[in-house]
């Protein structure tokens, strides 16, 4: 019983330190973070739901709303041209709709410290930010990555990122993340000043890279 309770901690627990490393698996790369959302979702499909028969999820109406789009996403694919990559990509949504229900698993658990999730959003946001500014002022960031030239006398600054356009995108959906739970922790006004002027810096950047989309998604 013991050795039971110990593994479904150490299952919880690996996972939410996963989660809150997922700023920087998405600043590692795309394949990181799909392995990792995908090996979440995969995880609470097997344990929480096959065999702890814990099925709370489905009354969740956003878990119910997106199981439906992907269900009929797969029956589309049924009348596709190119059957193989349409069923194949139709299934793949499976695993953001399972990465929201292992979410709202995780962060209800009493292991689960918003604090922890919080600085590492933080911190992966100061070093992107510092990266391309540092590679704004200077020609190149703190990996060595010069802006990549786009037409004469005009650059993309993404950063670390290279030669992908995301760095702009990435900031601003982690610093609406950011800015949301320091609303829900800031009480200190000096804290909230901070935030303030960092929020600033960070959209600052955005507009250094050049990647107006940021704005628009």
């Amino acid at each position: 019983m013991i050795n039971e309770q110990l593994k479904l901690n150490f299952n919880i627990k690996h996972q939410i330190y996963l989660f809150y490393l997922i700023p920087l698996f998405f600043l590692i790369g795309r394949a990181s973070i799909d392995i990792v959302l995908t090996y979440i979702g995969l995880n609470f499909f097997i344990h929480r739901i096959l065999f702890e028969k814990d099925y709370s999820v489905l009354k969740n109406k956003i878990f119910q709303l997106g199981l439906f789009f992907c269900c009929v996403h797969i029956l589309i694919s049924f009348f596709s041209t190119n059957f193989s990559i349409s069923i194949l990509k139709s299934l793949s949504y499976l695993r953001f709709i399972l990465f929201f229900g292992a979410t709202t698993y995780l962060i209800r658990s009493h292991y689960f410290k918003l604090n922890y999730f919080y600085y590492s959003v933080l911190v992966c946001l100061i070093f992107i930010n510092v990266d391309i500014f540092v590679q704004y002022l200077f020609g190149h960031d703190l990996f060595g990555y010069e802006p990549v030239s786009i037409s004469v006398n005009s650059f993309r600054y993404s950063g670390s990122f290279g030669e992908e356009f995301v760095a702009g995108n990435y900031i601003q959906k982690f610093l609406l993340i950011f800015s949301i739970i320091t609303i829900l922790r800031s009480k200190e006004l000096y804290k909230k000043y901070i935030s303030e002027f960092f929020i600033i810096f960070s959209i600052m950047i955005v507009l250094i890279t050049g990647d107006r989309m940021a704005f628009i998604n």
